[in-house]
């Protein structure tokens, strides 16, 4: 018996130490990270995004250039801190006309956004781009007080064209910086044109048709983000072990309990598993991101790690908001355009066809329909222009209207704001958010 006992005690060691071994192995290779070769992208030289840098470094009064806007801005619902004069924001921008040159003449070059895959990469240059963009808008409003309607256009389009040749090759942060730049300029621009002759509107048309065709396809952002999440996580990955990170980087809680549990939960949950997840999901948004947004595909499916599960959903709406901030253009476009053709002709034009190609080149499709042009229509002695909107549906140029919601903050704000679930169209001069 006693031998039969040191038998079974021999054989369960070695089950136990080849079980260890087994398990060992199985941990190495599952946290073993695949090898990736990530691109790297060559920097145009000399490269506008360099222009940029500089000139948000050039940047003076950054408070002032802040309260300015805030005090145009917000003043119909909320308290301004301080009301400048003309002449004090006529100084202002004097004091800023460096940084306002230098990022003029990055105009003149191709632009990449320089490649940043890590957790830890910092962005100090878009709060200067912010403030670059916040600029170009009160030189718009000095020159519009002066009556130079032409000259404000232009620091508007400046604005426009900022936002979208700045975030060329980054990921979806850029984007969404380029477009808030694009937003608070373009709708100055919507007063100033009815303010503008027939030729100065058709040179204002040509040159906005020129910026809209520069924008980037946002399958190349997604690309980007792709390649940043997984040479982020590879960084992150390598320093500390994949509960850690959980711990740390997703949830925030870098205590001792925090860190025990993920570690343990984290044992079904390999880093090769995490990358796989992520890429796989990444390619399936960017290929929906190459077909219309009309067809309304839907999002992949979360992946169920844990990494993935909190990361993924935030990528879901850039898409949207991409989408309706090249619309938003479009609107301005033909709106420059037809009222060119007015004043040209004395009478609004029969359909959006009569707009080529003496105003310009082509009619832009809408973005919500799979088929067809922005919709246009004559409405009494006036016209109508929108676009179907998130919903897909025509409703004549009823616009999407948000009265229902009143206790919402900032109500009169939100009233025609347009999100992706929202019903009715998108009409041109209302429906601007």
């Amino acid at each position: 018996m006693g031998r039969k006992r040191v038998d079974m005690l021999i054989i369960a060691v070695v089950f136990i130490a080849v079980l260890a071994v087994i398990g060992a192995i199985w941990f190495i290779n599952s946290n073993r990270m695949p090898e990736i070769k990530l691109p790297t992208p060559v920097m145009p030289s000399p490269n506008a995004y360099d222009y940029y840098t500089s000139a948000g470094n050039l940047i003076v009064d950054s408070k002032k250039i802040d309260e300015i806007v805030y005090e145009q801005t917000f003043s119909r619902t909320r308290t301004s801190p301080k009301v400048y004069s003309l002449a004090e924001k006529e100084a202002l921008l004097a004091n800023n006309e460096p940084a306002l040159q230098m990022m003029r003449d990055g105009f003149d070059y191709e632009c990449m956004a320089p490649v940043r895959r890590s957790f830890d990469a910092l962005f100090p240059e878009f709060r200067h781009f912010q403030n670059l963009g916040r600029l170009l808008y009160i030189e718009s409003q000095i020159k519009s007080a002066k009556g130079d309607y032409a000259g404000a256009m232009d620091s508007c389009l400046d604005g426009i064209y900022f936002g979208v040749n700045a975030p060329s090759g980054g990921s979806r942060i850029h984007r969404l910086v380029g477009i808030s730049n694009q937003k608070i300029v373009r709708e100055d621009a919507w007063k100033l044109l009815e303010q503008m002759d027939a030729g100065e509107c058709r040179a204002a048309a040509g040159r906005l048709e020129h910026i809209v065709s520069k924008q980037r396809p946002f399958a190349e952002v997604l690309e980007e983000e792709k390649w940043f999440g997984i040479g982020a996580f590879q960084e992150a990955v390598q320093k500390e072990t994949m509960g850690d990170f959980i711990s740390s980087a997703i949830y925030d809680d870098n205590s001792l309990r925090s860190r025990i549990v993920w570690n343990i939960r984290a044992l079904k949950t390999s880093k090769q598993k995490v990358i796989r997840n992520y890429s796989d999901y990444m390619d399936q948004l960017i290929e929906n991101a190459k077909k219309p947004y009309a067809l309304h595909l839907p999002d992949p499916p979360t992946p169920d790690d844990p990494v993935n599960s909190v990361l993924a959903p935030v990528l879901n709406r850039a898409r949207f908001s991409d989408e309706l901030n090249q619309l938003q253009n479009e609107l301005l476009l033909l709106k420059l355009a037809i009222r060119a053709y007015k004043l040209d002709n004395g009478r609004y034009p029969a359909s959006l066809s009569d707009l080529t190609p003496d105003y310009i080149k082509s009619i832009p499709r809408d973005r919500f329909v799979l088929k067809g042009p922005i919709r246009y229509k004559q409405q009494g002695s006036s016209y109508v222009l929108y676009s179907v909107g998130p919903d897909g549906k025509d409703d004549g140029g009823k616009p999407i209207d948000n009265i229902k919601s009143p206790s919402r903050p900032n109500a009169d704000e939100l009233r025609y704001h347009v999100e992706d679930k929202s019903k009715g169209d998108i009409v041109a001069g209302i429906n601007l958010k």
